[in-house]
């Protein structure tokens, strides 16, 4: 009685007491961009009370998040184009669910990609313990076959990722082996045993350690992308990729908004979420250049609640010293023309986001993703801007908020 009693108080009060503490830390918030900008902590709560009605409905949070409250950086038509939307929103209210599936399992993604003559990374292998295949793709079935495959076949350098998760959980790159050692390299310097690596990694995931790898659809083993030189200079060797969002109108799909996504330190992979300190850029999807850079919280968090927790603005790569504002990325015309091509062939699809890789062999698409997210960066547009509003109406539908 006594523990029902408890898991009760805590249902009752936790919600309450988050909320509190919320509060507590954005009127702190509040107080620090009055001291910097000389907005009044009145002007501010107007500015939030307009912003939360709909159809934006902006938080309080994603107000001091995207620096809403600057009145240098953004109008007030700017400031009412931002939202606080959820991809799912979007993607309920856009997109038929029965095509979910196309995006979620890279290996029907890929299979689908063959059949189109999209360009992808070349699948190495793939390990799946019930007996799945990917046409000739070497397929192993056991921990033991993937060892000895790893010892014995494998192409090297590779990259590895689940079959079907998101955010890069699980994702490995994997630079060489020592044959005499038994050793992988990975693309961070460090040194693991190729047992280990199976165990801690592929084994991992496959058991469903994750939500979305409980289906248990396998992990794949791809070949690693070599970048335009141009993008490999300015991203300091690690790999990065377009995020390409294409609104599929009643006739035809038009490119929306364009990000590019550039790993930062020891990072793998590109997303920039959580503290991973990644950084992305607005890119005008005309020029294909660089419009706005931002670079989002690492593991120390921000300074203060919710300023930059999408995006402090930057000038150049963190590792590089690159310059990146300005930029004007290579083989424009033909990302553009390839991401829009893929994006025809999707009717139940009706807003894409698309990944794209700059490689050094031209354009590559890496994944269609079926939510995808809102895509406002800090300093550029917000998502609800009179073209996306002229698309709703043609299509007849808006998110249930």
């Amino acid at each position: 009685m006594l523990d029902r009693v408890t898991n009760l108080r805590r249902r009752v009060t936790n919600p309450l007491s988050r909320r509190v503490r919320r509060g507590l830390k954005l009127a702190e918030t509040a107080r620090v961009v009055r001291d910097r900008t000389g907005k009044s902590l009145a002007a501010q709560a107007r500015e939030i009370a307009a912003l939360r009605k709909k159809p934006g409905m902006v938080s309080a949070f994603d107000y001091y998040a995207y620096g809403l409250y600057d009145d240098a950086r953004y109008s007030s038509a700017q400031k009412r184009a931002f939202v606080g939307w959820t991809y799912k929103a979007l993607q309920d209210a856009l997109n038929d669910r029965t095509w979910q599936a196309i995006c979620d399992d890279k290996l029907i993604s890929y299979a689908v990609f063959e059949g189109l003559s999209l360009p992808y990374p070349e699948v190495y292998a793939v390990y799946q313990p019930s007996g799945r295949t990917f046409g000739r793709v070497p397929a192993l079935h056991t921990p033991e076959a993937l060892v000895d495959f790893l010892r014995t076949e494998m192409r090297y350098p590779f990259f590895g990722k689940p079959v079907r998760d998101s955010h890069g959980g699980g994702a490995t790159s994997v630079v060489s082996i020592d044959r005499d050692r038994d050793r992988l390299t990975l693309a961070d310097g460090t040194e693991t045993d190729v047992e280990d690596y199976v165990t801690s990694g592929p084994v991992r995931w496959v058991g469903g350690q994750r939500r979305q790898s409980s289906l248990k659809s396998g992990y794949l083993f791809q070949s690693r992308i070599v970048q335009h030189p141009v993008v490999e200079r300015l991203s300091g060797g690690r790999v990065s990729s377009l995020r390409m969002v294409v609104l599929l109108w009643p006739d035809g799909p038009r490119l929306f908004r364009v990000t590019w996504k550039l790993p930062v330190g020891a990072n793998i992979t590109d997303h920039v979420i959580g503290n991973s300190g990644n950084v992305k850029c607005y890119v005008d999807r005309d020029a294909g250049r660089v419009e706005e850079a931002v670079r989002g919280p690492g593991p120390e968090g921000t300074e203060v609640f919710a300023l930059g927790h999408h995006g402090t603005p930057i000038e150049a790569h963190p590792d590089t010293g690159e310059p990146l504002k300005g930029v004007e990325l290579p083989d424009w015309d033909e990302a553009v023309a390839l991401c829009l091509r893929a994006a025809a062939a999707f009717p139940g699809i009706r807003y894409q986001s698309w990944d794209l890789v700059l490689s050094a062999d031209g354009p590559q698409v890496l994944e269609l993703n079926f939510g995808g997210g809102v895509l406002q960066v800090p300093g550029g547009p917000g998502l609800n801007d009179d073209e996306f509003r002229q698309f709703m109406d043609a299509v007849g539908e808006y998110p249930r908020l």
